[in-house]
């Protein structure tokens, strides 16, 4: 169980290329607050061969707001790479890309 001053709204999740790969995501409320809760996720990073990165695993959003910072690795395959977060409160799934 979850327990939330006002009922969950949206996920965003946004994902920028460079150096570091960073990866944002955000849960918010009905209201487009930040969740003043620890939010579980389900968070897979896919290179362009569908294939999952390090980071794919389970996290948590203190707050509402989750950052993961991937550093490719040099043999690591070039072309769009796919984020997609699962929020396990609520069941929402969001997906963004980047190019590598």
């Amino acid at each position: 169980y979850m327990l939330t001053p006002r009922a969950l709204g949206e996920t965003q999740v946004t994902a920028t290329s460079g150096q570091t790969c960073r990866i944002e995501v955000a849960v918010t409320d009905e209201g487009g607050a930040p969740v003043p809760a620890v939010v579980p996720l389900r968070v897979e990073l896919l290179d362009p061969e569908g294939r999952p990165a390090e980071p794919t695993g389970y996290y948590g959003a203190a707050d509402g707001k989750l950052t993961i910072n991937y550093e490719p690795a040099s043999n690591d395959v070039r072309g769009e790479w796919t984020v997609h977060v699962v929020n396990l409160a609520n069941g929402d799934e969001k997906a963004a890309g980047f190019e590598l």
